[in-house]
């Protein structure tokens, strides 16, 4: 089965955040983030139910190359990203609904 997953303004901005970043480090850096963000959402459409549930329901899928999590919820055939959340802040910061 094929997930529809969908990005909520929060975690467009955490992309936007993190590209900008990472840009700003080294030319080209930024779009290797976006390419990892878009490989972790294509696997994400065929196994959202890979990943255990984390408190109030919602699950993480680690980015390979980078030290991030995409936080999601998963509602029936919809993928819900809530946020692209840094895993070397502080874990009381992740953002939750």
């Amino acid at each position: 089965m094929n997930y529809k997953v969908k990005f909520r303004e929060e975690a467009q901005r955490d992309l936007f955040k993190a590209y900008s970043w990472y840009e700003d480090q080294k030319k080209g850096l930024g779009d290797e983030f976006t390419s990892e963000v878009e490989n972790t959402t294509e696997y994400l459409k065929t196994n959202p139910e890979a990943f255990q549930l984390k408190r109030k329901g919602f699950r993480e899928i680690g980015l390979k190359k980078f030290p991030y999590v995409m936080i999601y919820r998963l509602t029936g055939t919809l993928v819900l990203i809530f946020a692209i959340f840094h895993t070397h802040l502080n874990p009381n910061k992740k953002p939750s609904a």
